[in-house]
């Protein structure tokens, strides 16, 4: 563990003897008690095992990617390469709509990706139909993948851009973690981020702000009357976002700020 620990602290990465040691868990399968209450044997298949996850750790892979698995509204997803690892911050969206909301019958996750949203509204609503909709089949996989593992049935997922796949449908709750980093600002992101995770889950336009003048723009008509919208938010886009909202006919507009304090969330109402 001492030679994963240098490699990971030369790579810049914080708290590497930390990342050594999930490494050591998850991939190996050593209880963490036993590391250093004991000396474990490992034997050399599992070893190579382990040197190749802090390798990849090592060239900055998203420590996900590598042990395939997130945990999420207290649900255990799989990831990979091709879908965005979901954030707290996103944890934090669905809990503040399972209490803005009841019972809703039919929602739209946009921007689905590993289905995390979706299926933990899914859970959360067991009479409610739920689609998740992404313009990646690679995501998509995932999403299918993820609700056949945690038996979750009343969810569906389509592929395709914005609102194309559900056309003619309509919705009481529409909720989105779209992409929201201007491309001015993916370099400057870290290399977990910007050189692994799709970059199309990411950035929307030269202001990031494409997507929500999409959804501002198309939402009114796949929604019924006092239907719900909740979106995530980048830091620094409430005031925008709000205003393309109240243009095209959204009321009540509400931002809730994450624990950083910034205005992650937002809810209105379609009454048009």
């Amino acid at each position: 563990m001492a030679e994963a620990a240098s490699r990971l602290a030369a790579a810049n990465i914080p708290e590497a003897p930390r990342e050594a040691e999930t490494l050591l868990v998850e991939v190996v399968g050593i209880r963490r008690e036993d590391i250093y209450s004991q000396d474990p044997i490992i034997p050399h298949e599992k070893a190579e095992m382990y040197r190749n996850a802090y390798m990849r750790r090592a060239g900055r892979e998203p420590m996900n990617y590598i042990t395939g698995t997130v945990e999420f509204d207290g649900l255990e997803f799989s990831v990979g390469k091709g879908v965005l690892v979901p954030r707290p911050e996103t944890e934090l969206l669905v809990a503040e709509v399972a209490k803005r909301v009841d019972s809703p019958k039919r929602i739209l996750d946009l921007c689905t990706g590993s289905g995390c949203i979706a299926i933990s509204l899914a859970k959360r609503f067991p009479e409610a139909r739920v689609l998740g909709t992404d313009v990646s089949g690679e995501a998509l996989t995932y999403a299918r993948e993820n609700a056949d593992k945690l038996g979750i049935k009343n969810v569906e997922f389509l592929e395709g851009e914005g609102f194309s796949p559900v056309h003619g449908q309509s919705f009481d709750l529409i909720v989105s973690n779209p992409p929201y980093i201007a491309e001015g600002e993916i370099e400057a992101l870290e290399p977990e981020v910007k050189d692994w995770e799709p970059r199309g889950a990411l950035v929307s336009g030269p202001e990031g702000v494409e997507f929500y003048r999409m959804i501002a723009r198309e939402a009114g008509r796949y929604m019924d009357r006092d239907a719900f919208l909740a979106l995530e938010l980048g830091a620094g886009q409430a005031d925008a976002v709000c205003a393309m909202l109240e243009v095209e006919g959204f009321s009540g507009v509400e931002t809730v700020r994450d624990l950083a304090g910034h205005e992650r969330m937002l809810f209105c109402f379609y009454a048009s």
